[in-house]
């Protein structure tokens, strides 16, 4: 038999020896540039950008080869059999590498452009272009089942005797790692790796299920999708909702009954291929993705014209008959069309007896469309979101409702302080002594009753926005979806856009006039007691001026007595001490005898003595206001 290598010597080539071979197969082309390895058993060493094994050694060998066949213009009948049957069984392999050469060359540029970065990036540059990607949507086949909850761990606080839902205080730390903890163990149960800790968004297979988990701000979501397919499809199908079908019925029940915090919301969805008896009539209204134009845009002359004809009025009631069961004959039952006609949403928008609510999709029958299981997986989501947004956008309405005759009573309150300060003006302006009608303990306990209004409507008003914010973003929410969905009518059918937002556009209007209500209490109350505050600090400065003026009167009285008292107290000394001298004159003209007589000496005496007892009794004062602090 002919060796494989016999045909390239037969056209042409020259043999190659063994140690040629060897040297040939060692080399390596790497960046324009030939590399000569030192060994044959380094010649297979994994290059620098490609990872080359030695059977892509030989095929990039035959490939030559056979080009270099291929070439040459005389070739004998015997060679050109010779040369197929020896190459022949490489022929795929040749062929599948040429095919794949463009992504293998865009993979190696790739890598190559990675390991030598040209431009100095931001910061936040990978974060913020990781954005559009953190949380994909996910696909799913049709037929399937898919099961959704949302819990929280915020539950409601009683502020002044309103309960004001989701405003419980959590550590967010805390919070997470029981969230996390919980996922943890459900990953553990189905023997899967859970995702690092940190993550907000996670995406695996477990059993026969595909999970989605993704935490927000104040919600945490778990997605359970189960594919339809066997021989179960028709029973399962037959009661999508049934507590032995729907998806979480695989996951354990301890499970979820020990999941943290509450859930706010609980869909079941069941995706199933539609029933062309149902009258999807054409997609003709398709506006090529402009999504304003979408939602807005009929779908038949009929709608058009106000109405649905007789025909759409009877496809539309053996619709509903067939639906009804599905959701308990509900007397209610919304429908829309999606994803301009290419899917089709029912619900009632009830809580049922397990729990969940449901949500019926329908896939149109003749959709020639391609990613039908991405459109599906879009379209489940974005209803998901749906149910769950206006759940949390409403979250606000009781909270609204309640607060609402709260703001009523103060509004009391503020109205009979405001008549008593009005009555004691009154009197005030009627009276002989303006200002002095209302006592001052009376004022004290009216500005006391301002201050307590104003701090309870300023503390209500500070719990009530930060959930009247989240609400007004919740109906954002829906507003969008219903959007993004691109919800058109089914003829004779009640749309689900209109029945959303009827609940949700007035629930938010009324949160946004209970607050504002609220602030204007609230700066009312603050308004007055700062008017009261400064009346009575005014008149208590009054009432500081006449005591001052009262005390300078006194003080004038006393200091005129204390002159007084200071002159009487200088006669009185200067009397005494004439006396004293009158003794001692008197004593001397009977001994030694004076050139005049007692009498006129003391009279003479008298001017001398009262300035010196006037000298000492100012000494003395002095003295005394020195010692005191005086002046």
């Amino acid at each position: 038999m002919t060796p494989r290598c016999e045909p390239i010597r037969s056209l042409g080539q020259p043999k190659i020896s063994a140690d040629r071979k060897r040297t040939r197969f060692s080399t390596r082309v790497t960046q324009g540039r030939v590399r000569p390895q030192s060994s044959p058993s380094e010649g297979f060493v994994r290059s620098r950008r490609f990872r080359t094994s030695r059977a892509e050694v030989m095929l990039r060998a035959a490939s030559r080869a056979a080009s270099f066949a291929s070439r040459r213009a005389a070739l004998s009948s015997p060679d050109k059999a010779l040369f197929a049957d020896a190459w022949a069984p490489l022929a795929p392999c040749i062929a599948r590498r040429a095919r794949d050469a463009p992504a293998r060359r865009a993979r190696a540029f790739a890598a190559d452009a990675s390991s030598h970065p040209l431009l100095s990036d931001h910061p936040k540059r990978l974060e913020v272009a990781s954005v559009l990607h953190a949380r994909p949507w996910q696909r799913i086949a049709i037929p399937s089942l898919v099961s959704s909850v949302t819990t929280t761990q915020k539950y409601p606080v009683l502020v002044d005797g309103v309960s004001c839902p989701m405003a419980g205080v959590v550590d967010p730390a805390t919070a997470y790692d029981r969230d996390y903890a919980h996922l943890k163990l459900l990953c553990d149960h189905f023997i899967v790796a859970p995702p690092p800790h940190g993550t907000t968004f996670f995406t695996t297979n477990i059993g026969p299920l595909s999970m989605r988990w993704e935490r927000h701000t104040e919600v945490c979501t778990y997605t359970f999708a189960r594919e339809i397919a066997g021989g179960d499809e028709t029973e399962i199908l037959a009661n999508p909702f049934g507590e032995a079908h729907v998806a979480s019925s695989l996951v354990p029940k301890p499970w979820l009954r020990s999941m943290p915090g509450g859930v706010v919301s609980a869909t079941h969805v069941s995706l199933v291929e539609g029933d062309p008896a149902d009258g999807w009539g054409d997609t003709s209204g398709d506006t090529g993705g402009d999504l304003h134009t979408a939602s807005r845009a009929p779908s038949s002359p009929a709608r058009r014209s106000g109405g649905a004809s007789s025909a759409e009025q009877e496809t539309a009631v053996a619709l509903l008959k067939k639906v009804k069961p599905l959701f308990n004959h509900s007397e209610v039952i919304t429908g829309s069309s999606l994803d301009r006609g290419r899917f089709r949403a029912y619900s009632d928008w009830r809580v049922h007896g397990d729990g969940f609510g449901r949500i019926a999709i329908h896939h149109r029958p003749d959709d020639a469309r391609a990613f039908v299981s991405s459109a599906a997986g879009k379209a489940t989501q974005r209803v998901i979101e749906l149910d769950k947004y206006r759940v949390l956008a409403l979250m606000g309405l009781p909270f609204a409702q309640a607060l609402s005759r709260t703001v009523d009573t103060l509004n009391e309150e503020m109205m009979r302080v405001m008549d008593a300060i009005g009555d004691a003006e009154k009197v005030s302006s009627r009276g002989s002594e303006p200002g002095h009608s209302l006592h001052p303990n009376a004022q004290r306990e009216l500005l006391s009753r301002l201050t307590a209004l104003a701090a309870t409507a300023q503390k209500l008003s500070a719990v009530a926005h930060d959930r009247f914010a989240a609400s007004a973003a919740y109906t954002e929410l829906v507003n969008d979806r219903v959007l993004f969905l691109t919800m058109d009518a089914i003829p004779a059918v009640p749309g689900m856009a209109s029945f959303l937002q009827d609940a949700t556009g007035p629930g938010a209007r009324t949160c946004v006039a209970v607050q504002r209500r609220l602030d204007k209490l609230a700066r009312s109350a603050h308004l007055t007691a700062n008017i009261m505050q400064t009346s009575l600090s005014v008149e208590q400065h009054a009432q500081s001026n006449e005591n001052l003026a009262q005390l300078k009167a006194t003080a004038t009285t006393q200091l005129t007595m204390q002159h007084n008292v200071e002159g009487l107290s200088t006669v009185a000394l200067t009397y005494y001490s004439l006396g004293v001298l009158g003794y001692l004159a008197k004593a001397a003209s009977g001994t030694v005898g004076l050139p005049v007589a007692p009498e006129v000496a003391l009279g003479a005496a008298i001017p001398l003595v009262w300035v010196a007892v006037s000298a000492a009794v100012r000494r003395m004062k002095a003295a005394a206001m020195a010692e005191g602090g005086g002046h």
